[in-house]
């Protein structure tokens, strides 16, 4: 196993992608699929009770075993996994979430509602990341080949941060990924038995992140602006949050009325845009609106 994993490393395979397929190896092993026969391995896998999801992936796991210790292979079986919509919570659903968590969660949760990072992301943030300043974290140890990015997070979420003890160089501290996903569990089972809500069973942390992609879209109909903010190298990764979150929620603007040429100017560079004329007495007013701003509290 630990020859596979170095192989991986070799090969320039991500740690999570090493991890994933060294429990996936794992898997077939405790499954007692001889690992030497293909044919074995392939029956192993068929009559698994899994997803066809799960089945492409072990498939895959053992192309990259076969090649590690040059097995000769036939034709191995295709699994397609079906496409399904994200499951996506509300935010007073998060909000219970994080009103139940402990002092040490609680900050870890509110950041991946609020910059839309991987739990694995977040768990890799470093105090150098975060600008208490200008309000910005920065993820730069970005997973699944994403692209780094910076996102403005609230005064609630640094005061939050302010008061985690600055005892390493991760915020969350060493292990935080798995220690911080323990204990979500516990609360969610915890919170789902005492509100007898179902949904709260089917929230995971990658949730925060569908729903900030979501939001976003929904606020802003800009997806290339989801886009850049989850980090995605393909628009196509990102398409899928178009479909979602059809609510019927009144858009917020800002509006405000000018006079003249001047302030009709400044208006427009900030960004507003141009509705109508209205003449009260002898003025007339040039109304302009612009879309409130979104981010998450």
């Amino acid at each position: 196993m630990l020859e596979f994993a170095f192989y991986l490393k070799k090969n320039g395979k991500k740690n999570t992608t090493i991890k994933t397929q060294t429990g996936n190896l794992k898997n077939l092993y405790n499954s007692e699929a001889n690992l030497y026969n293909p044919e074995n391995v392939k029956e192993i896998i068929a009559n698994k009770n899994c997803s066809d999801g799960t089945k492409r992936n072990l498939i895959y796991t053992y192309i990259n075993f076969a090649k590690f210790l040059k097995i000769q292979l036939q034709e191995m079986p295709e699994y397609k996994s079906i496409s399904k919509l994200p499951f996506i919570p509300t935010e007073s659903e998060l909000n219970m979430l994080i009103g139940c968590a402990g002092p040490k969660l609680q900050p870890f949760l509110q950041t991946l509602k609020e910059t839309g990072a991987r739990s694995g992301e977040v768990a890799a943030l470093r105090w150098i990341d975060v600008d208490f300043e200008r309000r910005i974290i920065t993820i730069n140890n970005a997973e699944k080949g994403s692209n780094p990015r910076q996102i403005e997070v609230s005064n609630k979420l640094l005061t939050m941060l302010k008061r985690y003890p600055q005892d390493h160089d991760l915020v969350f501290g060493p292990n935080a990924n798995k220690r911080m996903r323990k204990n979500f569990h516990s609360i969610r089972a915890r919170l789902a038995y005492r509100t007898q809500n179902r949904r709260v069973k089917q929230i995971h942390l990658h949730s925060f992140r569908h729903w900030f992609a979501c939001m976003l879209y929904h606020h802003t109909k800009n997806i290339m602006l989801v886009k850049e903010k989850l980090g995605h190298r393909s628009i196509t990764s990102t398409q899928v949050y178009v479909q979602l979150l059809q609510t019927s929620g009144k858009e917020e603007y800002v509006s405000k009325t000018a006079t003249t040429l001047e302030e009709m100017t400044k208006l427009i560079e900030q960004g507003f845009e141009y509705v109508t004329d209205t003449k009260i007495g002898e003025t007339t007013y040039k109304v302009f609106r612009k879309k409130k701003a979104w981010r998450p509290e």
